[in-house]
């Protein structure tokens, strides 16, 4: 197996027993017995368990917010970047839906995590919202949308959004349907969530 190979084999399969375990219940010797590799190769990689952790979870909370800027640059209007965006953001949870319990739990056993997120978040809005904000203010000056900030519109898409996939095992376990069928009724959910956010900005 080359290196390139070896490394991408080690950070998947990290990745996978950290988003399953947590970082507390993962050992670098779990990860090398996963692969089948010998534990002085991972800190060969990747010096730590701490790097190797630092990696992944700076990946994993970039897929979490990515979804988020494509359709905020788009030649839209505004109220179809918003639910373009919540759809977006709903089906690459609906598609690692172990991602917010894994960030958000390390974040509380770990507080200092939580400025990986942060430093995201704000590289993403100093690039999109100086022209998102003067929409905004353009669509509340024409009455078109209530008084409100892109703070206020994030904040209800992800407690919507988030809040589901959060509840997801609680949800899979007590409804008890094959997969397809909880399929649909995630993406009936994932259209309610964007109605509720829609209805929440008008006048």
């Amino acid at each position: 197996m080359s290196d390139k190979s070896m490394e991408q084999t080690i950070l998947e399969t990290a990745e996978r027993l950290f988003i399953d375990r947590g970082f507390s219940l993962t050992s670098t010797t779990d990860i090398a017995k996963e692969v089948g590799c010998n534990q002085s190769l991972i800190n060969y990689y990747f010096r730590s368990k701490e790097k190797l952790f630092q990696t992944i979870f700076k990946k994993k909370a970039l897929v979490f917010l990515a979804s988020l800027r494509e359709p905020l640059e788009a030649h839209i209007p505004l109220q179809e970047k918003i639910r373009v965006m919540s759809e977006r953001h709903f089906m690459t949870l609906s598609e690692n839906a172990k991602l917010p319990f894994f960030i958000l739990n390390e974040i509380h056993t770990n507080p200092e995590r939580l400025n990986v997120v942060k430093t995201i978040i704000t590289d993403i809005l100093q690039q999109i919202s100086p022209s998102l904000n003067e929409e905004l203010a353009l669509e509340i000056q024409e009455g078109r949308m209530r008084n409100t900030t892109l703070f206020e519109i994030f904040l209800t898409m992800a407690s919507l959004n988030i809040g589901v996939f959060l509840f997801h095992p609680v949800l899979k376990n007590f409804i008890n349907k094959p997969n397809d069928e909880l399929r649909t009724l995630l993406l009936q959910r994932s259209q309610e969530n964007t109605r509720i956010l829609l209805l929440s900005l008008e006048p």
